[in-house]
């Protein structure tokens, strides 16, 4: 049987593992659309470019 403490840990570990999925599918859908709009920017410049939206969009450390 599991505790209430073990559930609610598990149920935080899969929420935080979706946020994560999610983040990563959006900057992904970010990144292609970037990409389209700007195909003369360097790999360097569109991995500058998503930091920084990350960075302000309050979302962490992109």
């Amino acid at each position: 049987m599991i505790d209430r403490g073990t559930e609610n840990m598990m149920t935080t570990n899969r929420t935080a593992h979706l946020r994560d999925n999610e983040r990563r599918e959006r900057m992904e859908q970010i990144e292609g659309i970037l990409r389209r709009l700007n195909p003369e920017l360097t790999d360097e410049q569109l991995a500058e470019l998503i930091a920084r939206f990350w960075q302000r969009s309050g979302f962490g450390d992109g």
